[in-house]
């Protein structure tokens, strides 16, 4: 499970379209530093500009990830491991901020340069795999933008995994069923009331975030994706909890900390503290 909930945070701050929001009812998040109970070197901080732009997450590893903007538009991702550029991506736009294509490089990666095109069709986005182009994963979406079902298939036309999602009013997936490799699951998710400090920045940056999180580890991140906090995880099939729990602090309807506890035997925790720049 420390790997799994490991890649829930990593995924979207390491992998290392643009909607409009109104951020007022947010306050401006600066900063984020992710501590965890059984490593205690383990420490990345991640940097935001304006509460909606991730600029960089360092570590305590020698790697970092930089963010690269042209305005308002995300235009690179790149990891640096003891400052050398490890990888990276590059983004390019239509006229109207769709990604259509995206450029990717991989030093220990045979080849080490791929590009990729990504296609539209309505509201149906098509991104083929990382090193992997022959096969694709299908992304689509509802009247307001939130993605409704997750599709991975094979240069041959099979499915590997088919995601479904369901939203509350306040656009936090509430239920996401489907079948992963002929194996079903039906699971229900439970939110707070409070403010989710990462929706400024993964609703106006959805689709990068989306291309950069590809696959399983997307759906595992779904839930990071609305407007409050993950309270748990229950598996309808079974009707067990599942993936621990989280407990937080507020100030006000600001969330100033985040602890995910473990169900697991030894326990341990993931630990999220929230720097606000109006702090």
């Amino acid at each position: 499970m420390k790997k799994l909930i490991l890649a829930l945070f990593t995924i979207f701050l390491l992998s290392c379209s643009s909607d409009g929001i109104n951020n007022n009812f947010y306050s401006q998040l600066e900063r984020i530093d992710i501590t965890a109970s059984f490593d205690e070197d383990m420490l990345y901080i991640a940097n935001f500009s304006n509460g909606d732009k991730l600029i960089k997450v360092t570590t305590n590893y020698n790697c970092e990830t930089i963010y690269t903007y042209d305005n308002d538009r995300i235009v690179k991702v790149s990891a640096l491991t003891n400052g050398e550029v490890s990888s990276s991506i590059t983004f390019n736009y239509d006229d109207i901020g769709r990604v259509i294509s995206v450029h990717d490089f991989k030093a220990q990666h045979t080849p080490q340069h791929q590009d990729r095109i990504i296609t539209w069709t309505d509201n149906k986005m098509i991104v083929p795999v990382l090193w992997d182009i022959e096969n694709r994963f299908e992304l689509t979406f509802n009247d307001e933008n939130l993605l409704i079902n997750h599709k991975y298939i094979t240069q041959f036309g099979e499915i590997g995994f088919n995601f479904n999602y369901e939203y509350d009013g306040n656009e936090n997936m509430v239920r996401r069923y489907g079948e992963k490799w002929s194996y079903n699951f039906n699971i229900a998710t439970f939110y707070d009331d409070k403010n989710n400090p990462f929706y400024p920045f993964f609703k106006k940056y959805q689709i990068v975030n989306m291309i950069l999180s590809q696959g399983v580890s997307l759906d595992r991140s779904m839930h990071r994706l609305g407007k409050n906090n993950i309270l748990n995880s229950k598996n309808l099939m079974s009707g067990e909890f599942i993936d621990g729990y989280y407990v937080y602090e507020y100030s006000g309807n600001t969330t100033t900390q985040s602890i995910l506890k473990s169900t697991e035997d030894p326990t341990f925790e993931y630990i999220i503290d929230f720097t606000y720049d109006d702090d």
